[in-house]
């Protein structure tokens, strides 16, 4: 019997320190399902690699990206820069054309203004440049009697200040013919003068 009490306690305790050891498994199996990514070290380094990993090719595609907009820039503001000048060397050349046309413009009226005044000054001393292509004030004479004849006989007849409308004013072609004639007079006189 002592054999069987022993066998049996014997079991008991190999029951007990099972249960306990089943206890503790699922204990330590908890905690280190908890801790599982800090205590697993190989799988924590593999995943900060690959965080490294991801922020390298991140910046490495920035700075790509930087890079890229950079060199678009500087060719922009160079192809804007060769705009602008290409713009002010025609707007200079055109300035420095019409400034030339302007001086040249001024020199001319200068020259006029300078040969006006001296035709002024000739006038006012009396000398006359003929305009006419008379030989002699003889001919230039006689054309001008010429002239002032015609211009009488067109005064005589009526024909110096015509008009062949027969005005009527107030209905009457009598008071038409009177105001008419009475403008003709007063265009006469301004010819023979």
């Amino acid at each position: 019997m002592d054999v069987i009490v022993v066998g049996l306690l014997l079991a008991v305790i190999v029951g007990v320190v099972a249960a306990l050891w089943l206890v503790e498994r699922r204990g330590h199996a908890a905690t280190r399902d908890r801790f599982r990514p800090v205590l697993d070290v190989e799988a924590e380094r593999a995943r900060v690699l690959i965080d490294i990993q991801s922020v390298k090719q991140g910046l490495e595609l920035a700075q790509s990206q930087f890079e890229s907009e950079r060199t678009r820039a500087e060719q922009e503001r160079a192809r804007v820069g060769v705009e602008f000048e290409t713009d002010m060397r025609a707007k200079r050349a055109r300035w420095k054309g019409d400034y030339q046309l302007a001086l040249d413009e001024l020199a001319r009226l200068t020259r006029e203004v300078g040969a006006l005044t001296d035709e002024a000054e000739l006038q006012s001393i009396g000398y006359y440049r003929p305009k006419f292509d008379f030989k002699t004030s003889d001919d230039y004479k006689r054309k001008l009697e010429i002239i002032t004849a015609q211009q009488v006989n067109l005064l005589k007849e009526k024909k110096a200040a015509s008009c062949p409308t027969q005005w009527q004013i107030e209905c009457s072609r009598a008071k038409g013919k009177q105001v008419h004639g009475a403008e003709f007079e007063a265009d006469a006189e301004g010819i023979q003068r």
